[in-house]
């Protein structure tokens, strides 16, 4: 029914557990909504919204890119809200952000308002301070859900589905405003020794405001969507080494960065069509690319 840019959460969903009453009312809602006999939606308008959330970030003049932390982050928020908006009205999963049933909103509006109101929200927020949503992509967003809303019959049902969406996307909105993402990118000393960090291009440009900054060091204190904690599923040190200078003797380091030298410069010959396919294709933005595999 929704999509998780990163699946995630998608895949970490458990049914609810409630009592045999409350399970009897989810039983009836699930499959029949007697509220408006609203059993089948159709993905059309979650498909239509993902699409939108994206549009801002493909339209918008960069640099500076929109890094993918902060993207993928925002997709997740969308999507959150749009699948809280449709499991308070149909009820299948346990709800993430908000708990406000009502089985007799229509879902398609509820749909389009809960994404607008997460997306508008990210306009000129979206890659903190220099980035910026334009008017033109402003008033693509704000038509859609103009149209989107138009399509739909007047009435009860879709003036609840309006506020119950608008609700979704207070709730999600309100419960990641303090969660660690606002002050993530920092200066960090550049190593000299073999194995440490160097600065990476553009941050290693004298001059530039971003010059000896590291994008997102600070993500890894980011509240997870889904996991308890950030260093939950955190791998062991780099080639079982947490001596940097000692990672970078081992065997299996100097495998892999052959391994890149040979099939990484643009002039390889050993490099299949396919690998070079593969390289082209991870080059582009990861949260959109998982969010398009998603949809």
């Amino acid at each position: 029914m929704i999509l998780f840019s990163s699946s995630i959460l998608i895949s970490s969903c458990k049914k609810e557990k409630t009592s045999a009453m409350a399970e009897e009312e989810i039983g009836t809602a699930r499959f029949e909504n007697n509220g408006s006999g609203l059993g089948n939606v159709s993905p059309e308008m979650v498909l239509r919204w993902n699409e939108a959330a994206t549009y801002i970030v493909t339209n918008t003049p960069q640099p500076p890119p929109i890094t993918p932390f902060w993207e993928s982050r925002y997709y997740a928020m969308v999507n959150i809200a749009m699948y809280d908006a449709l499991n308070n009205i149909i009820p299948k999963y346990k709800w993430y952000a908000l708990n406000a049933r009502d089985k007799d909103a229509n879902p398609n509006a509820a749909v389009a308002q809960a994404a607008h109101d997460v997306i508008v929200n990210a306009f000129g927020t979206l890659n903190p301070p220099a980035n910026f949503t334009p008017p033109l992509v402003q008033d693509y967003i704000n038509n859609l859900l103009e149209e989107s809303l138009n399509s739909i019959e007047d009435g009860e049902a879709k003036t609840k589905g309006i506020l119950l969406g608008a609700a979704a996307a207070k709730a999600i909105i309100d419960k990641r405003i303090n969660d660690g993402s606002e002050n993530i990118t920092y200066t960090l000393a550049e190593g000299t020794g073999p194995g440490e960090y160097r600065w990476t291009f553009p941050f290693n440009i004298p001059g530039l405001p971003i010059y000896g900054t590291v994008d997102a060091v600070g993500w890894q204190l980011v509240t997870p969507f889904s996991m308890t904690s950030g260093d939950q599923f955190r791998p062991g040190a780099p080639y079982g080494q947490s001596d940097p200078a000692l990672a970078v003797r081992t065997q299996q380091y100097i495998d892999d960065y052959n391994e890149i030298k040979h099939l990484g410069c643009a002039t390889c010959n050993d490099r299949t069509a396919d690998q070079t396919l593969l390289a082209k294709f991870w080059a582009g933005s990861s949260p959109l690319g998982w969010n398009t595999i998603a949809q």
